[in-house]
């Protein structure tokens, strides 16, 4: 069995009907798709109970189909992506100890444990799949009503002297609350294509002792699917090596399920759960972010 040791970090969105709005209380602005923000200004999502103020000089901005909201600059290389999820300091410790991945082939490895500093999480992080002389660092807020908020800034080390007081900027100003009504849980799952997860790549990860795998499975909006394997570890004073697969086929959703069908006829079935905005297959967390397989 295996037991991943990493987090999805969940996108700050309020889905579907993210429209601009404010909240009466603070006066934040619900955070819209596709919508650019210049600061200083503050966003939030009701649903999850998360805001937070982007500085002046700062851009924030949250992709369509994104897994997260990103804040940057025209004038400096570097981001921080900001998101939320359902854990307990004990999960927020874990998820900190990474891997993260960040899509487009880059992903945070951790150096060290984290650090808790005054009831924030501190965590540092090298870059793989990235340019050269990338660094990262990330924080997290345990938050009272069961979402927590992430932040991890990834930057050249010439940006540093901006990219880090921004990270410490967002962090400070992060606000968690009781999130809005009507994040049940729920079973996804039709019979046909799950919006959950059509037009998706999913994956999974697994690091630890010496050994390191990854399953993606890209879940075209057509009803194809392909999917990925690869393996691989070093152990001193044993061989190391790497395997890889890959298989295609069609997929469907029947009520709490995921059905992998190869051309073969053979399939691959998944118990599958959505937890708010968790992926569950078999009980197992996996990671989404869009993808443009047709």
């Amino acid at each position: 069995m295996h037991v991943p040791r990493t987090c999805r970090i969940l996108a700050l969105a309020a889905g579907a009907a993210a429209s601009a709005i404010a909240w009466p209380a603070t006066g934040a602005s619900e955070i819209a798709a596709d919508t650019r923000y210049e600061g200083p200004q503050t966003l939030g999502v009701a649903a999850v109970g998360v805001e937070m103020t982007i500085p002046a000089g700062w851009i924030a901005q949250l992709p369509s189909g994104s897994e997260v909201m990103v804040v940057g600059s025209t004038r400096h290389q570097g981001f921080v992506v900001i998101g939320a999820d359902e854990l307990d300091d004990a999960g927020v410790r874990e998820a900190l100890r990474g891997p993260l991945p960040l899509g487009g082939g880059v992903t945070l490895l951790p150096v060290g444990e984290p650090e808790r500093r005054d009831g924030t999480y501190a965590a540092r992080f090298t870059v793989q799949g990235g340019q050269a002389g990338l660094q990262a660092s990330g924080r997290a807020i345990v938050g009272r009503h069961g979402y927590s908020a992430y932040l991890l800034a990834v930057y050249p080390e010439a940006e540093a002297g901006d990219l880090g007081p921004l990270l410490d900027s967002l962090t400070a100003s992060v606000r968690l609350q009781a999130p809005a009504a009507g994040a049940a849980t729920r079973t996804e799952g039709t019979g046909t294509l799950s919006p959950a997860v059509a037009g998706q790549k999913i994956t999974r990860f697994y690091s630890g002792s010496g050994y390191s795998e990854s399953e993606t499975i890209h879940l075209c909006s057509n009803g194809t699917y392909y999917r990925g394997f690869e393996a691989g570890g070093f152990t001193p004073g044993v061989a190391s090596g790497a395997v890889a697969s890959r298989n295609a086929g069609t997929w469907s959703t029947p009520p709490g399920q995921l059905v992998l069908r190869a051309p073969n006829g053979s399939t691959s079935t998944y118990s599958m759960r959505v937890e708010g905005s968790k992926l569950l297959l078999d009980g197992t967390r996996w990671f989404r972010e869009p993808t443009a397989c047709e």
